[in-house]
């Protein structure tokens, strides 16, 4: 039986894939990164796991210690402090974490993205937060998630509405990774039009003790230590 048009586009994508990682090889550099990278896992994130999956806390010092050990700005372009070492670096940190602790691995992700997100503001403006969140002097959290929308953003609930001198936030957020112990919350807000809609989305950073905000942390089964609220 001959093979069909869409079983040779099966076979030519899956030899490109399979060839792809045939070739791939990590440079002298990146297998020295994740020796260390491996090591300090090994020796420090493993003693913080059993009480992040026990207990349900230590989020907090372990991001402090990534900052520390200069993981935060594993992504970052260094003229914000960071390393710029770029994707393959973080797969590698994200793996020899997780080996230790979902946990803490998924710490690691959250502030990289959190970060990110600064970056894309740019300029003077957001120079001193990325700065500040390589180091680990600041913790994000991205408030996103909500009850009824899930992630979508073309569902989001939450409202920002200027009344006088003050933005109003009104909303409620869940599963926001790292809210608990965070300095500062990234909240996404719909600031015009309707639900549904996917333009009028605004991201506002906020001082996670900001009147009015209210954090209740949620006993998860997985990825324990994160202090996502409710």
């Amino acid at each position: 039986m001959g093979f069909t048009q869409i079983d040779k586009v099966k076979f030519n994508i899956i030899y490109t894939v399979l060839n792809t990682i045939a070739m791939f090889e990590l440079t002298k550099e990146q297998i020295e990164y994740k020796e260390k990278v491996k090591e300090y896992a090994q020796k420090v994130v493993r003693e913080y796991a059993k009480s992040m999956d026990e207990k349900n806390e230590g989020g907090e010092k372990i991001v402090r210690d990534f900052g520390e050990m200069g993981l935060l700005g594993m992504k970052i372009s260094p003229q914000y402090g960071g390393l710029g070492l770029g994707e393959v670096a973080f797969a590698i940190a994200t793996e020899e974490l997780g080996a230790e602790s979902g946990g803490a691995s998924h710490s690691l992700h959250t502030q990289l993205n959190a970060l990110q997100l600064l970056v894309s503001i740019g300029g003077d403006s957001a120079r001193k937060w990325i700065e500040d969140g390589v180091k680990g002097k600041e913790i994000y959290a991205v408030a996103l998630t909500e009850p009824g929308a899930g992630s979508d953003l073309g569902a989001l609930q939450t409202t920002a509405k200027q009344e006088g001198d003050e933005l109003v936030i009104t909303g409620e957020k869940i599963f926001t990774s790292g809210a608990s112990f965070s300095s500062k919350m990234l909240v996404l807000a719909r600031t015009s039009g309707n639900p549904g809609d996917r333009q009028g989305i605004s991201m506002l950073l906020i001082d996670s003790k900001t009147p009015g905000v209210e954090i209740h942390k949620l006993d998860l089964m997985g990825i324990r230590g994160q202090g996502s609220p409710t």
